[in-house]
């Protein structure tokens, strides 16, 4: 089962016949479909509930499952034994979406936390869920998952919920060591909050302010909602059915480019079959990481460690490399280079597959001269460089990340007609959302068969195919061929 649930709108407008769209596509595929109806807890012209009425939510939808129960095991022959309670996603758009997670909570607790007075005896299967747009800041109460999938989707026009808030339960979300499940974030451009339902229209607020918001870059709501058809599909066939035949998809939206709208979107993916050797998270020692790996740069101009922000100033709950370069073409001595030392107590990566990070361009005012009048221009594409491998014994290979790689260029929103409202209402015209990119490891041994993996002692990323540049990065590491292959 599928259980899906609505966010705040007006309690006229009843939301949850708007997800009909992914509940007949669901049952195609052998999969029961369930919208709730939580419209009489939203909202209406005189106000709502601010949030507080967020473990309702969650907690309503656990209730709805506990009613499927007594229908799988009555005696209405429509019913009875029709449903998998082991095999159970849940999927929720805007404060539903951060409802989900509070279900997903919840459903392992014996009392409720707000009151212990109100005993709980859910214990349902929920093996995933997937948020839409959703929030991570209403209820006071910070939900931190553990072994679970995870999908969050998100437009860069949401002028709702502007930042994706989704990816902040991705980066607490836990893995145990044989967990075999995953999480993945998907962000697409010109797409907004309202149109994943097929009832709440193109404008994202009511009259007088969806007057001043920016439509015309939109894509159409047919065309947002094919992303969720196709994501939310996939993520179920994964986690209910095991087909693993999407998990690549769920890793890299640029496989599935002919399934999709012609946009720009932006892929991250995790799961334990990763070796990941340097996330930045941990102490503040830019130069070395808790399990002795060394940390090196020269020739940058910019060299940090920082906490991603997200539009409005807030945490996205992550931290990242920030690398900034600027140098005369030609001079081969002040190409810069980040080095990654790998210990010796490492074990060897012989079976290593795929080298995997996640990247996004940085803003590259921060290169700025001392001439006040300087403009520096993003790209259209992202900052290229090399990667190279070396071992211990000297032998080296490089690859240009763009070789396998769509590189992520920067994604500005103008989410109303005029930039003032933008800047007082919104905030920054762009946020930081990663890429996970991908390079295999036998494009590394066509260049040097010579290169011995289980000996391999640096990764060097030179930045020689752009002069300037700022980019950022994170969870870099290693995919190996057993896993690659379960997959």
């Amino acid at each position: 089962m599928v259980m899906m649930v609505h966010g705040n709108h007006s309690m006229l407008d009843y939301s949850d016949g708007g997800y009909a769209y992914l509940g007949e596509l669901l049952a195609s595929r052998g999969i029961i479909g369930v919208s709730v109806d939580e419209n009489f807890i939203n909202g209406h012209w005189s106000g709502d509930f601010m949030g507080k009425e967020m473990p309702t939510r969650g907690w309503l939808l656990l209730k709805h499952l506990e009613q499927w129960r007594k229908w799988n095991a009555g005696d209405d022959s429509d019913m009875k034994g029709k449903v998998d309670l082991d095999n159970v996603v849940l999927v929720g758009h805007s404060r539903g979406g951060e409802a989900v997670s509070i279900s997903a909570a919840f459903n392992k607790l014996d009392r409720f936390p707000d009151n212990g007075n109100e005993t709980f005896d859910f214990g349902f299967g929920i093996k995933g869920i997937v948020t839409i747009a959703p929030t991570d800041y209403r209820y006071d109460r910070e939900m931190s998952l553990k072994d679970i999938s995870y999908l969050s989707i998100q437009g860069a026009y949401d002028s709702d919920e502007t930042s994706f808030w989704g990816m902040r339960p991705y980066h607490r979300l836990a893995f145990s060591k044989d967990f075999d499940g995953f999480k993945a974030g998907l962000y697409m451009n010109h797409a907004n909050h309202g149109q994943f339902n097929s009832t709440w229209g193109q404008s994202d607020f009511g009259a007088p302010m969806k007057w001043l918001l920016n439509l015309e870059p939109l894509v159409s709501g047919e065309e947002q909602r094919q992303v969720a058809k196709v994501y939310v599909s996939a993520f179920a066939e994964d986690v209910l059915k095991g087909n693993r035949d999407y998990r690549p998809m769920l890793k890299n939206v640029d496989l599935v480019n002919n399934w999709l709208p012609q946009e720009t979107y932006r892929s991250q993916y995790a799961d334990n079959h990763k070796d990941v050797l340097v996330n930045f998270e941990g102490d503040i020692d830019i130069t070395k990481t808790s399990s002795g790996i060394a940390l090196g740069a020269k020739n940058f101009k910019v060299w940090r460690e920082a906490e991603l922000k997200s539009r409005d100033g807030g945490s996205q709950q992550n931290n990242a490399l920030v690398l900034g370069w600027r140098y005369q073409s030609g001079n081969m001595d002040s190409i810069p280079v980040y080095r990654i030392t790998l210990s010796d107590s490492l074990k060897n990566f012989s079976e290593a597959d795929t080298l995997a990070l996640s990247m996004a361009m940085g803003d590259i005012s921060e290169l700025k001269s001392n001439d006040e009048d300087e403009e520096l221009e993003s790209p259209d594409v992202g900052f290229n460089f090399s990667i190279m491998l070396t071992d211990s014994l000297g032998n080296s290979a490089s690859v240009a990340l763009d070789d396998t790689n769509r590189l992520p260029s920067m994604i500005k929103t103008k989410f109303t007609k005029f930039e003032f409202l933008d800047k007082d209402m919104i905030g920054e015209p762009s946020e930081t959302q990663l890429k996970s990119c991908y390079v295999p490891v036998s494009s590394f041994m066509s260049d040097n068969d010579s290169l011995k993996l289980e000996k391999l002692k640096s990764i060097n990323l030179i930045f020689d195919r752009d002069t300037l540049g700022v980019v950022i990065l994170d969870d870099i590491g290693f995919y190996t061929k057993a896993n690659t292959a379960r997959e």
